[in-house]
């Protein structure tokens, strides 16, 4: 359920038994965060039709430099990607990468095979893959919706353990604009406060105008990382960043 522009992946709580999500309460309380496999589909609020505009600004630059420094994935090599959809690696992509698509659901299940591509249903916090299988791992935009810091933390040691080399964009918890929200600081309001302010301070809630559902299930399935968070996540990593007007946006993991 990666779904464009934005990778994304929506996992079940390995600790609970699977039930559906109660998206219709009003408590201020914040749930546990865990994203769940029939939450509503991020992708069906229009809000990905306003930073569209945005991505395509930064996308290419950034698809630019993967290949600068992963030469290999458009020679062959075998890179999973965790999360995400066919569009990185078939819109001016250079090359045919031996690739593998993981999601949590079938969702592009059908349009990554129509490219000739593997897919893989799995929980990218637990793959299916033996130690150093692929070439490369790769993740654009995911790690900050696959649940609690824990969560985060597995989903990183999966990683690293099943390819040599890394890949990982996401976005800078500390960048004053929200990039899902198109707000600006929302990101470090507790949940009752952000959940009251969303629809009318954010470019999401005036464009989109969610309903409180949908804003409690999009606060609650997005957690954005610290520089210090991806330290300790990916300890042997290079975190590189990607600015824009001299702030730092997005983070860049990185092992070579």
């Amino acid at each position: 359920m990666a779904v464009p522009p934005q990778d994304n992946l929506a996992y079940k709580d390995a600790d609970a038994a699977p039930t559906a999500p109660d998206i219709t309460t009003t408590t201020a309380q914040p749930p546990q965060l865990r994203v769940v496999t029939d939450a509503p589909k991020s992708y069906v609020y229009p809000i990905h039709r306003v930073y569209a505009i945005f991505q395509s600004y930064f996308r290419p630059r950034r698809k630019r430099a993967f290949v600068r420094r992963f030469p290999e994935a458009a020679r062959g090599a075998s890179v999973v990607d965790l999360g995400g959809t066919v569009s990185w690696w078939t819109e001016d992509f250079p090359g045919r990468p031996n690739l593998t698509v993981v999601n949590i659901d079938d969702d592009h299940r059908d349009i990554v095979l129509r490219h000739g591509f593997r897919f893989e249903r799995a929980d990218a916090r637990s793959l299916p893959f033996a130690d150093k299988q692929f070439d490369l791992a790769f993740s654009n935009s995911v790690i900050e919706h696959v649940g609690g810091f824990e969560d985060q933390k597995r989903f990183a040691a999966e990683a690293m353990r099943c390819a040599r080399k890394l890949y990982l964009q996401t976005p800078n918890k500390w960048f004053p604009i929200e990039p899902h929200y198109m707000a600006c600081g929302i990101q470090w309001l507790p949940f009752g406060v952000a959940r009251k302010l969303m629809r009318r301070c954010s470019l999401w809630g005036l464009v989109a105008k969610p309903t409180q559902a949908q804003i409690d299930e999009m606060l609650r399935t997005t957690r954005l990382l610290s520089r210090s968070q991806l330290r300790e996540l990916f300890p042997t990593a290079k975190i590189s960043s990607e600015r824009f007007f001299g702030l730092t946006k997005s983070f860049i993991v990185t092992i070579e």
